[in-house]
């Protein structure tokens, strides 16, 4: 599995995002491939129109918020 966690390089919101994922796996276990992608220029590439974005597996799952413990358990399918 591959995680991407996007937005630019001193995004406080961002990096947020990519600890809050990292913890959120850790504890449950998940294996992931954690990647924080700081080049904008990607943004496009991926569709990601607004900051902090996350990929999970090549699919867009958030744009734009910090994800809540709900939307995790979505996208990593824990009930």
């Amino acid at each position: 599995m591959k995680v991407q966690v996007f937005g630019a390089e001193r995004c406080a919101k961002c990096k947020n995002v990519f600890d809050t994922i990292q913890a959120f796996l850790d504890r449950h276990g998940i294996k992931a491939e954690m990647e924080h992608v700081k080049d904008l220029g990607k943004l496009a590439e991926a569709g990601i129109l607004m900051t902090p974005g996350v990929v999970v597996d090549g699919k867009v799952v958030s744009q734009g918020k910090v994800p809540v413990e709900e939307d995790l358990k979505k996208w990593f399918s824990i009930s």
